[in-house]
């Protein structure tokens, strides 16, 4: 894994962070979605490092197998960015369970997240507990919806549809 100041985290819709974001300025794409694992003496040395704050009350209170590999799951990740140890980390995936994992317990860099789609009641009812730092969403009205769903973010920012053109949305 190569050092980088800028990651993008996770594959899916990349492009437009790399073609309309950050044109022309180095970034590491950190794959989520790929088979293949980062495996190398560093990223196991960062891994283990991160097991001392394992997260026993997850798997005690699920008692399912599938908590305690997501849990591993999540310290992989982190393991991973200490490695590449990146100053800003930026997704098109706002609502990535383990990107909201990582913003709360990643402190060396800064955490961007674009909304990339609307989400309905029952989805923000039933989604896990959404943490951002700094979320670039439609407008108002989905800051206000967040807000009313108990997902945090510590900074909104109401800019539009970076799909949808460069009109904004204002409810």
């Amino acid at each position: 894994q190569p050092k980088s100041m800028i990651v993008i985290f996770d594959e899916g819709n990349n492009h437009y962070i790399s073609n309309y974001i950050l044109h022309g300025i180095p970034t590491f794409t950190y794959n989520m979605r790929s088979p293949n694992y980062y495996v190398s003496f560093s990223t196991f040395y960062y891994f283990i490092k991160t097991l001392s704050n394992f997260n026993w009350d997850v798997i005690k209170k699920r008692k399912k197998i599938h908590a305690f590999g997501k849990e591993l799951l999540c310290h992989y990740h982190l393991g991973c960015l200490q490695m590449i140890n990146p100053k800003v980390i930026i997704t098109f995936i706002d609502n990535s369970s383990y990107y909201h994992w990582l913003c709360k317990r990643y402190k060396d860099a800064h955490f961007f997240a674009i909304q990339n789609g609307n989400r309905t009641n029952g989805q923000l009812e039933k989604s896990i507990m959404q943490y951002h730092k700094h979320f670039y969403c439609f407008g108002n009205y989905e800051r206000d919806r967040y807000a009313r769903f108990d997902h945090h973010a510590d900074f909104f920012h109401p800019i539009g549809s970076l799909l949808g053109g460069y009109y904004k949305y204002n409810y």
